[in-house]
């Protein structure tokens, strides 16, 4: 993972529109997390809410009173039931776009780390190229040297 975020970092560093369009994806990504926590964060509320409500209802002796707010709670219910039914279907709708839109992000990385080994391809046929020229001047250092070791071996 470590080479992949390397090769992302470096895109955002050399690649404007990459940068811009994965700056948009993280702060959006950032949004729909916050959301679905804050969404799940409030139906745990609610359910407790609901559990505590009918639970002191259920303690109250007076039959007319706890009847009143057993009917009121369950009203109550049944329009949060209504409103959770409709934000539920939203962010589901949200979380299959959200799959989407990762998928693609991540394919995005992917192409982008390729575009990376075909740098390092590059670099590698460069260093190739400059080896032949080394071995040529190392043979060349090798044949000088001998030579000059003879010459140094024959006057001792």
């Amino acid at each position: 993972m470590n080479g992949l975020q390397t090769a992302l970092d470096n895109a955002k560093n050399t690649d404007q529109e990459f940068n811009r369009v994965y700056g948009k994806w993280e702060a959006v990504s950032r949004q729909v997390k916050q959301l679905t926590k804050e969404y799940n964060d409030l139906k745990t509320d609610a359910d407790n809410l609901f559990s505590a409500m009918e639970r002191q209802t259920a303690s109250i002796n007076n039959e007319k009173s706890r009847g009143e707010l057993q009917a009121a709670i369950e009203s109550t219910k049944g329009d949060y039931q209504k409103t959770l039914g409709r934000t539920e279907l939203a962010i589901k709708d949200l979380e299959k776009l959200y799959q989407e839109a990762y998928d693609v992000v991540k394919a995005l990385e992917v192409a982008y780390a390729l575009g990376e080994i075909s740098n390092i391809n590059e670099g590698l046929a460069n260093i190739e190229t400059r080896v032949k020229d080394i071995m040529s001047e190392l043979t060349q250092t090798v044949v000088e040297s001998k030579a000059l070791y003879d010459k140094k071996i024959q006057n001792i």
